[in-house]
């Protein structure tokens, strides 16, 4: 059956989108950097109590590649992404985030590890791409000011450090002592990964001041980056926890789940309907109503997404 064998890899898409929506929140009341630093403390602390009170402390070779992976993807990536929020706004960086994360996936893990993809599964990976480009772009709004450029810059490494984070993980998985397969694998794997991007961001945090003094272009980046001086933690305490349990600490457990049985390139394929999940999640949010073109280009995205799924269940 399809149905089980992709079912992580779509709960990760539903998962990540609640996610992207109590993120946006939470970064209007607390700010980007520090919205996402405690995101990752409390995903460290829930994912934390579930494993070393039922799962175990995974061992062996695996452990340093799913802590590079977590400072790869959820330190370094997801620092871009929220400053490409704020450059860009939050859609457009979603689709370079989803999107350029596929090639990149699907490259990376051709040159390194030897898993290239059909030449099907690689034209099912370019129909969702385009075709989520198409739903998201005729109705993203930029926001008003410069730093546009810095903006792009900062999505393009966002997907770039998702796409490497995938691969990353995907190494790990292949080594004999790793011993992470199935759902506990998936919440073992999102704890180290949770543990390597939560010491990515403090190291952030005590470098980026530092480096700040050096010149004047950096220090205005970094006032910009702390957009909200004096946080509503009233107002954004629940959206914060919202965006811990369900984008770092269950959402990345099923995303870890699905890399244990698939290639990250047609995963990442998957994550790329991200964005038209979205949709109506901001249009009841943020009133944000999708255009016709955006929904049917976001229908091309998801039944292209289901033909790979099709393909790759059974395969």
């Amino acid at each position: 059956m399809v149905a089980p064998r992709m079912l992580p890899a779509v709960l990760t898409v539903l998962l990540w989108a609640v996610s992207a929506t109590c993120s946006s929140r939470t970064a209007r009341h607390l700010g980007g950097p520090r919205a996402n630093r405690w995101r990752l403390v409390i995903a460290a602390a829930v994912l934390a109590v579930w494993v070393h009170g039922w799962i175990g402390m995974p061992t062996g070779g695996a452990v340093p590649w799913l802590l590079l992976s977590g400072a790869i993807g959820l330190g370094l990536g997801d620092l871009a992404m929220f400053a490409a929020y704020e450059r860009i706004g939050a859609r457009l960086t979603v689709l370079m985030t989803q999107c350029l994360a596929v090639p990149v996936a699907g490259l990376l893990e051709w040159v390194w590890l030897g898993h290239g993809m059909q030449p099907a599964e690689i034209g099912w990976c370019a129909v969702i791409c385009a075709a989520t480009a198409v739903a998201l772009i005729p109705g993203c709004h930029l926001p008003a000011g410069g730093g546009r450029t810095i903006g792009y810059t900062c999505g393009i490494l966002s997907a770039v450090g998702l796409g490497i984070s995938g691969v990353i993980s995907r190494r790990a998985f292949t080594l004999e002592d790793a011993h992470l397969t199935g759902f506990e694998g998936g919440v073992a794997a999102a704890y180290l990964r949770n543990l390597g991007g939560l010491g990515c961001a403090v190291a952030a945090l005590l470098l980026v001041p530092v480096a700040a003094r050096i010149g004047g272009s950096v220090t205005r980046m970094w006032h910009r980056s702390q957009a909200v001086q004096h946080p509503e933690w009233r107002a954004g305490w629940p959206w914060l926890l919202g965006s811990a349990l369900v984008g770092p600490t269950l959402g990345v457990v099923c995303y870890q789940w699905a890399l244990t049985g698939h290639l990250a390139g047609p995963v990442q394929a998957i994550l790329a309907t991200l964005p038209v999940v979205v949709l109506p999640m901001a249009w009841w949010s943020e009133g944000d109503r999708p255009s016709p073109l955006a929904v049917g280009a976001g229908l091309v995205a998801v039944a292209a997404a289901v033909c790979l799924a099709l393909r790759i269940g059974c395969a």
